[in-house]
Parts: C-alpha cells; sequence; structure tokens
C-alpha cells in the first residue's frame, strides 16, 4: 500500500516540478540561445539537450548547433551565429524619434531585430543582477514619464503619445 501511495506522489509531483524547472530556465536565460533552448525544453520536455549549466557553457555556435535539430522538431525558428553577428546600431536615439502611428504600425520584428523606418533596433536579453551597475537604482536614475492630457478620442495622438513613453521607457531599462 505504502508503495502505491508513493509512486502515487511522485507520478503527481513530477509534472510540478517540470513546470517550476521551465519557469527558472526563462529566469536564468540571458541569450538568445539559452531563451531558445528554454522555450524548446517548454515545448518538447522530452528533447535530449544537455543540462541547462552545461548547455551555457559552449560558445553561441555550439548552442546553436545543439538547438537547431530540436527547434526545428519544435517548430521554433532559429537564427544560426553567421546572420546573428552582424550587429546594427542604431540609427538615431528612440527619443529623438518622432513617432506617430503609421510609422509604429509599419516596424518589423525580424529575430532579434526591429526594423522601423526610423531606424533598427536590436532586442536586448535578460541580465544578471550581478551584470547590472550598482548605479542603476539610485534616485537619480528614476524614470520619469509624462502625463497625457490630450484629448483622449484622439487616438491617433493617444498611441504617439504612448509610444514615446514607451520607448523613454525601454531606453532607461537598458
Amino acid at each position: 500500500m505504502f508503495i502505491r501511495f508513493a509512486s502515487l506522489c511522485v507520478f503527481t509531483c513530477m509534472p510540478l516540478a517540470a513546470i517550476a524547472a521551465q519557469s527558472s530556465c526563462f529566469e536564468l536565460a540571458e541569450t538568445y540561445y539559452e531563451n531558445t533552448y528554454c522555450e524548446v525544453k517548454r515545448k518538447t520536455p522530452g528533447a535530449t539537450l544537455p543540462a541547462f549549466g552545461d548547455f551555457k557553457k559552449n560558445a553561441p555556435r555550439m548552442q546553436a548547433m545543439l538547438l537547431k535539430r530540436k527547434a526545428e522538431a519544435a517548430g521554433i525558428d532559429l537564427q544560426m551565429p553567421g546572420a546573428a553577428k552582424k550587429k546594427l546600431p542604431l540609427k538615431k536615439s528612440l527619443l529623438d524619434t518622432n513617432v506617430s502611428s503609421p510609422v509604429v504600425n509599419s516596424c518589423e520584428l525580424k529575430q532579434t531585430l526591429i526594423a522601423c523606418p526610423d531606424g533598427q533596433f536590436v532586442l536586448t536579453g535578460n541580465k544578471r543582477n550581478s551584470k547590472i551597475l550598482r548605479t542603476a537604482l539610485q534616485s537619480s536614475n528614476r524614470l520619469t514619464l509624462n502625463n497625457y492630457d490630450g484629448d483622449l478620442n484622439d487616438r491617433q495622438e493617444v498611441i504617439a503619445f504612448l509610444t514615446v513613453q514607451y520607448i523613454r521607457y525601454l531606453e532607461k531599462m537598458l
């Protein structure tokens, strides 16, 4: 009787442990390939990949090679390092961009790049707390957003205002 109860507990708790492992995986992921690793593990829990710690120790090219077939089988589009090496600089500051609704709607997401008529922006992954500057949380580095005092019925004006505020938020977070 005890063996049945113990095996029932083990089989009941295993899915919970898998869910907890998946959520902590994304919290630990810092790079594109580490995030993709977590996504593959989430979509195909039975995928035979190295442990996350071992995977992190590999160079980006090796990580891509380890993920290539598994990501393909899971239906995840994987960008290989050769294409990812070319980092495009920002054409101008995000705050200098005069944003309007048509511009925002014409932006396109391409893997780790957002391409807009006014500039191209590279997506950034999570960073460990130890890599964040100590001055990041000082009172002199606080984010202040403006209040909207325009006409709430003017949808285009509201979208333009929110877009500028969101861009300020993103710059501060980076």
